[in-house]
């Protein structure tokens, strides 16, 4: 397997200097660097599905390449049948529930120079994250698919490793769901996350939150936009951002999501309410006789189909009301009531009337002088004749 321990760069990755770990007995995993001579490292390893048997050396057939695949169960574990011992492998023979588990954590304080075993357990599970805030406040993330209890666990130490306590863990459901947890990180010397994912036939991202330094986790909901993906990774830039690497099983796709904490942005202000209408110019309101000269910058003259003359009508909207201004005598109220051709909603004012009320010349107490008011569905319009 090779030799254990970590490789620092000090000029940005062109060089790295080795530190063995010697006594580690498992896969030095992750590790973690609190302070300039105080790092851990996380180990472990876990069983792999056998090689493909040898090609038969005696056959007189002709030759051919094949390999043997071992699937992998709904639930992301592995039959019993495909684990064996790690680095080991006897043809025929069948393994032991949860061979192959290592779980190991070191640590140094002199900088790499000398290394102590501080937690080493077999055939349970293995380590991936570790993470620490300072010198003694550590946790690390494990986990298994094949052992006799999978699932997810955290174990902490606030003590610089003299004690590790497991204090959270998530038990798989067999041949239905597996667990993962990858990632874990320190914000501050109470606020952690970790994150993994559900392995299943519905694959989903799964973040873990703690507010106490460790000592307890819940687990925090996922929206939308990160469905069938589990978490590979993450970097907690503060308590309100950080960044997870996703990966999506079902679309073989990759990608990064991002934490924002804290009350949701204010929705933006509401666009300004339109201007109102400038007041008509001395002796001159809305509502006037296009015949008599042109209507007010803010009007055009209007002709209603099926209705004899036209009048001056100002524009309208659901926040902006007409004008109020009449001509002299004209006690007919101005409503938003016409459509203009396309729209939807009315867009032009007019002076309601009711033609009942018209005198024998046509005239209408309700209109402006000059002005009669024409019948039109239920109601009138008061226009002005050539």
């Amino acid at each position: 397997k090779g030799q254990q321990g970590v490789a620092i760069t000090n000029n940005g990755g062109i060089t790295f200097t080795s530190y063995p770990a010697r006594g580690l007995q498992t896969d030095a995993r992750y590790a973690c660097y609190p302070t300039e001579s105080t790092w851990y490292i996380a180990a472990g390893s876990f069983p792999n599905p056998p090689p493909p048997p040898p090609a038969a050396s005696n056959s007189t057939k002709k030759a051919t390449r094949a390999r043997k695949f071992e699937l992998q169960n709904a639930d992301g574990s592995w039959n019993t049948e495909a684990y064996r011992t790690y680095g080991v492998h006897t043809e025929g023979a069948k393994a032991t529930l949860g061979d192959g588990y290592a779980a190991a954590i070191s640590k140094t304080t002199d900088g790499g120079r000398t290394w102590t075993t501080q937690f080493a357990q077999n055939n349970t599970f293995y380590f991936n994250e570790i993470d620490c805030f300072g010198a003694d406040l550590c946790c690390a993330a494990g986990e298994s698919s094949g052992s006799a209890t999978p699932g997810v666990l955290i174990y902490c130490t606030t003590d610089g490793g003299a004690t590790w306590t497991k204090n959270y863990e998530l038990d798989s459901v067999p041949g239905k769901a597996s667990y993962t947890m990858m990632a874990l990180n320190f914000v501050s010397a109470t606020e952690a996350w970790a994150c993994g994912g559900k392995i299943s036939l519905f694959p989903a991202p799964l973040f873990w939150h703690s507010t106490d330094g460790g000592k307890t986790w819940v687990e925090e909901a996922a929206n939308a936009d990160v469905a069938g993906s589990i978490c590979l990774g993450m970097d907690m830039k503060s308590a309100d951002i950080g960044y997870a690497a996703l990966d999506n099983i079902g679309t073989q796709s990759a990608g990064v999501g991002k934490y924002s904490a804290g009350a949701a942005p204010p929705p933006p202000p509401p666009p300004p309410p339109p201007a109102p209408p400038s007041p008509p110019p001395p002796g001159r309101t809305h509502y006037g006789d296009p015949n008599a000269g042109p209507c007010l910058s803010d009007e055009e003259a209007i002709t209603i189909t099926g209705l004899t003359g036209k009048f001056c009508s100002p524009g309208c909207t659901k926040t902006a009301p007409c004008p109020t201004d009449v001509p002299d005598g004209a006690t007919a109220a101005p409503q938003c009531v016409l459509e203009t051709q396309g729209s939807q909603t009315p867009t032009q004012c007019a002076l309601i009337c009711q033609p009942s009320k018209n005198l024998a010349d046509g005239s209408n107490a309700a209109c402006p002088t000059k002005a009669t008011c024409k019948a039109i569905q239920t109601t009138g319009l008061c226009t002005y004749d050539n």
